[in-house]
């Protein structure tokens, strides 16, 4: 009993020294369903517009990201297919956009990971676009 106690105070004081003051967050990729909401899917057809939604636990802090859109080639590896910068609200503590339908008709089914660069924190997600 008292190793129990020892061990949940052990635990309990690296907890509470963890660093809690860096920029984390996680990508929500779905259909859009009303104006601030999304249908959480990561599968989506050619011809379909995919959506995303970054949550992160702290305000964004910055007014531009950096956003990559990778491919998987044959040998498994994600290689970069465009990048560019969209602006954010620096008090936000989410960002929700969209990828155009049309690039995916270009590009053609398979899996995709995108990567949002928010002031040297990279968020990742995959998603899959099917014929």
């Amino acid at each position: 009993m008292k190793k129990s106690i020892i061990l949940l105070i052990i635990i309990l004081f690296i907890s509470a020294c963890s660093d809690n003051n860096e920029l984390e967050g996680d990508i929500v990729f779905g259909k859009l369903k009303g104006n601030n909401e999304i249908q959480a899917i990561n599968v989506f057809t050619i011809g379909e517009k995919m959506n995303f939604l970054i949550e992160t636990n702290q305000k964004i802090g910055v007014e531009e990201v950096n956003v990559t859109l990778n491919i998987l080639n044959p040998k498994g590896d994600y290689e970069e297919v465009t990048s560019n910068s969209m602006p954010t609200n620096p008090e936000a503590d989410q960002i929700m956009n969209g990828l155009p339908a049309s690039l995916f008709e270009q590009l053609g089914a398979g899996a995709y990971q995108l990567e949002v660069n928010i002031d040297g924190t990279v968020v990742k997600g995959e998603f899959i676009y099917e014929e």
